[in-house]
This record gives structure tokens, C-alpha cells and sequence, in this order.
């Protein structure tokens, strides 16, 4: 999966920083993190894996779908616990 540029893991530094020692998200710390995650999960290299098949590729759509959506810290937590059952990680 492509890392992000300097500039953006710049932007991404302080709502990072804030989401690993639990403290409050800013709306626009989760807007951050939101596009951070959507670009992370819509790489097309997931698409091309062989293991992503059947089941497996409905679960990568149904992630897809809603990364769009998350508005909150229990969000965001869900969700990354969602891909890590699937054995993803998007390295927050």
C-alpha cells in the first residue's frame, strides 16, 4: 500500500499523535484521519491481491463503503478493528 507523502504524514502528525494518547478529536483531526484511511483502503493494490476473493472481496467493498462515514474516535476504532480482523493494518 503507498505511503503518505511528506507533506500529508506532516498534516496527519498531530491528529495521529492525539488518537494514540487518546485524547479529544478535533472535526478536522477526524476529517484527516477519514481521508487518510479512505485513500489507504481504495488503493488498488488491495484489488490485485489473490487472498481479497469471494467473501473476502464483499467484506474490502463493505470497508470501502463505510470509511466514508466515519464521523467519531468509536468510529475510527471499529473500523480499523474491522480491517485488522481481516488481517489489514493501516499503520495508524
Amino acid at each position: 500500500m503507498h505511503a503518505p507523502s511528506v507533506d500529508h504524514h506532516e498534516r496527519l502528525r498531530v491528529p495521529l499523535s492525539r488518537y494514540h494518547t487518546h485524547q479529544p478529536l478535533s472535526p478536522d483531526d477526524i476529517i484527516l484521519l477519514r481521508v487518510y484511511l479512505r485513500s489507504w483502503i481504495d488503493d488498488p493494490e488491495w484489488d490485485r491481491r489473490p487472498k481479497i476473493r469471494g467473501e473476502l472481496r464483499l467484506l474490502l467493498a463493505a470497508l470501502r463503503t463505510r470509511v466514508r462515514d466515519l464521523q467519531s474516535r468509536k468510529d475510527i476504532d471499529r473500523w480499523i478493528d474491522a480491517v485488522r480482523e481481516l488481517g489489514m493494518d493501516p499503520k495508524l
